[in-house]
């Protein structure tokens, strides 16, 4: 007998067995954190400039060719962002403090691209470039004659009526700034030429193990050489060592998918590109190390089965990676010991009251 469960549900599972329960058995809605928005809003365009111009199996839409007229030196990728960003204001019914970000944004840029260029006044006294320009007293100084500072507050001040959670110290003007600017210029320094090179975006996988079918996705399938390759998009400052690639559940799963675009089987190699900071490629090659998945998948199974969900954070040294899940916000903040509602009627109504607020 084969079983379903999906690869996210299993990486849930072992990040922390709560992670698993509030969003695979509660089915409560993840708080959708900024960094979550700035990242959701970079994957969105990304496979949307895929489909227009790597694949042409759409056409520009014509608020996206507009704006291409009227900024002919932004690259498409840079507009597309922007303009996620706009419909993302539009949705939260805050399209004046959308305006507000745009003019934010804007003025910011005129500031840090003098960093890039790289004047004696915008460098350290040894001649290197500042890694985080915001922070110098030059930006300070520039950015206040500006009048940026008190704009940056009454964005950040705006921020707290969005249907968002935001962490400590994370700014909203900064986000925006970073994200449309330095960001997303680094991403198109790096972007590859993969026009005519990509067969599909947000692309299915399954991988059959112990008796459980794992259904996965990928963000793209390319065809950059002979064979068909997953790529999986990542949102670090920077690639992670080689060995912790192959050591990850959704690398090892698609070297040994199945799908209908290549050949079933195991893949001979997958890719990982990082879209933040470092922007570069790596390929990783298999085969996939099928019996650490399968250990995973077994050791979940009966774990889930019984039951038995306690949290990470029981042991205080797991507690920074708590602060990295958007649920910690229900585990931890409020108040209150999340044991003491580890109870089946309790864990019963709240699965029955999110089920009514999705209905």
């Amino acid at each position: 007998m084969v079983t379903s469960l999906t690869l996210d549900a299993l990486q849930d599972f072992v990040f922390c067995p709560m992670r698993y329960w509030w969003r695979q058995v509660a089915h409560l809605q993840e708080p959708e954190t900024l960094g979550q928005v700035a990242q959701t809003i970079l994957r969105e365009a990304i496979l949307e400039y895929a489909r227009i111009y790597w694949m042409e199996t759409k056409p520009e839409p014509a608020v996206v060719h507009q704006a291409i007229q009227d900024n002919p030196k932004a690259h498409h990728l840079q507009i597309m962002v922007a303009t996620l960003w706009g419909y993302r204001f539009i949705d939260w019914k805050q399209a004046e403090l959308g305006r507000l970000l745009r003019q934010y944004g804007r003025a910011d840029a005129e500031i840090v691209v003098n960093f890039v260029r790289g004047g004696k006044e915008y460098r350290r006294p040894d001649g290197s470039p500042y890694e985080a320009p915001r922070l110098t007293k030059v930006y300070q100084k520039l950015a206040k004659e500006a009048g940026l500072l008190e704009m940056k507050q009454r964005i950040d001040k705006a921020a707290d009526h969005l249907p968002i959670k935001s962490r400590k110290k994370q700014s909203l003007a900064d986000t925006y700034a970073q994200m449309n600017g330095e960001m997303v210029a680094d991403l198109v320094a790096a972007l590859p030429n993969w026009k005519g090179k990509v067969l599909g975006v947000d692309v299915p996988f399954v991988t059959v193990t112990n008796g459980h079918e794992l259904a996965g996705r990928a963000d793209l399938l390319v065809q950059v050489e002979r064979q068909p390759e997953l790529v999986f998009f990542q949102y670090g400052q920077r690639l992670l060592p080689f060995k912790a690639y192959k050591n990850d559940l959704r690398i090892i799963a698609a070297l040994l998918s199945a799908g209908e675009r290549w050949e079933r089987g195991q893949m001979s190699s997958v890719r990982v590109f990082n879209l933040i900071g470092e922007v570069r490629q790596e390929r990783i090659y298999g085969p996939g190390r099928k019996e650490r998945l399968e250990a995973v998948v077994q050791m979940a199974g009966r774990t889930i089965e019984a039951g038995g969900y306690l949290p990470r954070f029981l042991r205080f040294e797991t507690y920074p990676t708590c602060l990295a899940c958007p649920y910690q916000l229900y585990c931890i903040e409020g108040g209150g010991d999340i044991l003491e509602r580890m109870d089946p009627a309790g864990h019963a109504a709240l699965s029955q009251q999110s089920r009514r607020q999705r209905e």
